[in-house]
């Protein structure tokens, strides 16, 4: 029973599934392993490629300290858990968008 999502599970999300449906997934991981996976086709090498050269490695993250309107992380804070993503990782997208337009 390979699972297919159309987001990617987030801790919260497996959290939330039956002591059942859990180890239904612990059972389906421990069967895959690494011959159960098949070569990339060039395209997808290519793909593979250009995403390693725009993203790459994460850069050391330095912490910075900013103030919000209390309602401005709330709603914040609901969006980042709605799309399985930190906050860190909301603000980050959302400075990336302002710099690129």
């Amino acid at each position: 029973m390979i699972r297919r999502l159309d987001k990617p599970m987030t801790g919260r999300d497996f959290d939330k599934l039956s002591p059942e449906a859990k180890e239904a997934i612990y059972r389906e991981c421990e069967r895959i392993g690494p011959g159960n996976g098949v070569p990339l086709t060039r395209e997808q090498q290519a793909q593979h490629a250009r995403f390693e050269k725009k993203f790459g490695k994460k850069k050391a993250a330095q912490r910075v300290q900013v103030s919000l309107e209390k309602a401005l992380l709330k709603a914040a804070d609901r969006f980042a858990a709605e799309h399985g993503m930190s906050r860190s990782q909301m603000i980050e997208q959302g400075i990336r968008k302002l710099l690129a337009s």
